[in-house]
């Protein structure tokens, strides 16, 4: 059997390329926005390659933990897949061993809002479905569940 390392991965905060109050993404402290970016593609596979090296012949486990997204926007999100799909498929990430567990950062806010107008205070469990419903989005298409 081979060995297995765990990459742990926090906090990526990808970045819409303006907020939702558009401050643009130049003002808001995120490296990884959704604004297409070679230097981003560049650093993932360096990290890619480093942990290559550092590793050879291993199994990986990837655990993504809070704060993949800055606002929870799909487009943060869809920015996100992107990147943590580059190194799943990179390093031969069995999607059976990727693990993502949302943040605060996570939860769309704008949604709640939204939601709470339509839904009654005794069926408040309902508004789980809906502060995660990006987040979810994400998770299936990485983990394929």
């Amino acid at each position: 059997m081979r060995q297995k390392v765990i990459i742990h991965i926090s906090d990526l905060h990808v970045t819409a390329s303006t907020s939702s109050d558009g401050v643009p993404a130049s003002r808001i402290d995120s490296y990884l926005t959704t604004k297409e970016d070679d230097n981003v593609t560049a650093y993932i596979d360096n990290f890619v390659d480093t942990v290559k090296d550092a590793h050879p012949d291993v199994d990986f486990i990837l655990l993504v933990t809070g704060d993949v997204s800055n606002e929870a926007d799909r487009r943060e999100f869809a920015t996100a897949k992107n990147l943590l799909r580059r190194i799943i498929d990179k390093l031969q990430i069995s999607t059976d061993n990727c693990l993502l567990i949302p943040g605060d950062h996570d939860v769309h806010r704008r949604s709640i809002l939204n939601a709470l107008d339509d839904t009654p205070s005794d069926q408040s469990y309902l508004l789980n479905s809906v502060k995660f419903k990006n987040f979810s989005g994400l998770y299936k298409e990485i983990s394929g569940k």
